[in-house]
């Protein structure tokens, strides 16, 4: 199991080490975007600056996706996925990262 795509991750650096940049931006949507932030400072070296954006689905956002199933049930997967990554050791984590 992968925290998130890997050959994301790989093209992304190839990229950036090739171009001699230093700073990365990603758009994902609200539901996936701690996994994604997890597995970036897990990942990426610390040269490695990156900007995080979220991409609404119209449907999970931070005020209503407690509201109806749909909001519910891709966030509840989330959690548990993030669980089981930090578990088997595959994402880092600090206590306080968990709450941004």
């Amino acid at each position: 199991m992968e925290p998130l795509n890997f050959s994301f991750m790989y093209k992304a650096f190839e990229f950036l080490s090739k171009n001699l940049q230093s700073k990365l931006v990603s758009f994902m949507n609200s539901t996936l975007m701690k996994r994604l932030y997890l597995t970036l400072k897990t990942y990426m070296p610390d040269w490695i600056k990156f900007t995080l954006c979220q991409a609404h689905d119209g449907i999970t956002r931070k005020d209503n996706w407690f509201l109806n199933e749909k909001g519910r049930i891709p966030v509840q997967t989330e959690v548990e996925k993030i669980i089981k990554y930090v578990k088997q050791g595959a994402l880092a984590y600090k206590e306080y990262e968990l709450f941004i």
